[in-house]
C-alpha cells in the first residue's frame, strides 16, 4: 500500500503552478531520510525522486538515524553536505532536523532511554554540525513529545525530583552524576541550547563546537 507517485506529483504541481494564484504556496516537504538514494525508510523509483524535488523545502526525517556523537559526524559527511549541496543545486531550501535524545519507555514499555541525551552534548553537536555546514534553519523534534523522549520543554533533572511510583526519564539520566554540571542541568537547559542556536541563525554567527555551560536555573 501507498501513494501513487503521478497523482502526488500532480497535487503537488497544482498547489505551486496550476491553482490561482491566491492558494499557491510554500511546499514544506517531510522526506524519508534517504531521499536522495530512495532507499531504506524512502519510496523508490525514479518517479519518487521526482516527486521529492518538487517541494520547495525539503526537510528529511532524521530522528534515531544517529544515537552517538560519532554517527553525528559520520551522518554530518553522509547526508547532511550531500543532501545541502544537492538542495543548492536545485534552488531547493534544506530544512534538517536535530533531535535531544530517544526513548521509547513511555510508548512501548521498552527501549528507556534508548538515545542518551548525554547532557546536552547529543543534541548541541548536531546543531554544530547542521550550521558548521552552512544549514540557514533548524527543525527541533520536538517541543513537547512524551511519547518518544524527545520532548524539550521543562522536565525535572534528577531522579530525586520524581515520584517515588513509575520510573521517569530525567534529564541527567545515565550520566556522570559526579560532574556538578551534569547534576545540576536546569530544566530548561534544551530551551536554553536551542535559544543559543536561534540567536547564532539570527545573528549570522558559528557555534563552538563545544556546548555552552548550563546557567543557573531562575525563579
Amino acid at each position: 500500500p501507498g501513494f501513487d507517485p503521478s497523482e502526488v506529483s500532480n497535487l503537488l504541481d497544482w498547489f505551486s503552478n496550476t491553482a490561482e494564484e491566491k492558494y499557491r504556496v510554500t511546499l514544506v516537504g517531510g522526506v524519508p531520510t534517504y531521499w536522495r538514494e530512495l532507499f531504506r525508510d524512502s519510496y523508490a523509483g525514479e518517479a519518487w525522486a521526482s516527486v521529492y524535488r518538487s517541494f520547495h523545502v525539503l526537510s528529511p526525517w532524521t530522528v534515531t538515524r544517529v544515537s552517538t556523537i560519532d554517527a553525528v559526524d559520520r551522518f554530518r559527511v553522509d547526508n547532511i553536505e550531500r543532501d545541502l549541496a544537492e538542495c543548492r543545486s536545485l534552488g531547493i531550501d534544506y530544512l534538517p532536523v536535530a533531535f535531544p535524545g530517544f526513548s521509547w519507555g513511555s510508548l512501548k514499555g521498552s527501549g528507556f532511554n534508548k538515545i542518551p541525551r548525554q547532557g546536552g552534548n547529543f543534541f548541541w553537536r548536531q546543531f554544530y554540525n547542521l550550521l558548521d555546514t552552512g544549514n540557514n534553519m533548524v527543525y527541533v523534534a520536538m517541543f513537547d513529545e512524551l511519547d518518544e523522549g524527545t520532548a524539550i520543554f521543562k522536565v525535572t533533572a534528577d531522579v530525586d525530583q520524581t515520584p517515588t511510583e513509575g520510573r521517569f526519564l530525567t534529564l541527567n539520566e545515565g550520566q556522570d552524576n559526579s560532574n556538578s554540571e551534569v547534576r545540576n542541568i536546569p530544566s530548561d537547559w534544551y530551551l536554553q541550547l536551542a535559544g543559543y542556536v536561534g540567536t547564532s541563525l539570527r545573528e549570522n554567527t558559528l557555534l563552538s563546537i563545544t556546548m555552552p555551560s548550563p546557567k543557573t536555573a531562575q525563579g
